[in-house]
């Protein structure tokens, strides 16, 4: 989570969940449940470095707004 302060009243807070969905029903297979468990930890942790850029952009965005 990242927290950014838009006014001395006001902070905005932007957190990223990331969840994939698979389109193939899982077979029950060990290396299978890892596989996909590996997949949505990366998915994750790639939604997550986004988390800096699109808080400023929102920061900013109500510093206008709330001006």
């Amino acid at each position: 989570m990242i927290c950014l302060n838009v006014t001395e009243d006001v902070d905005v807070c932007i957190t990223i969940n990331a969840k994939l969905i698979f389109k193939t029903k899982a077979s029950g297979t060990l290396e299978e449940e890892v596989s996909r468990k590996d997949n949505q930890l990366r998915g994750e942790y790639i939604a997550r470095q986004f988390e800096p850029e699109i808080a400023e952009k929102v920061r900013e965005k109500l510093v206008e707004e709330l001006g």
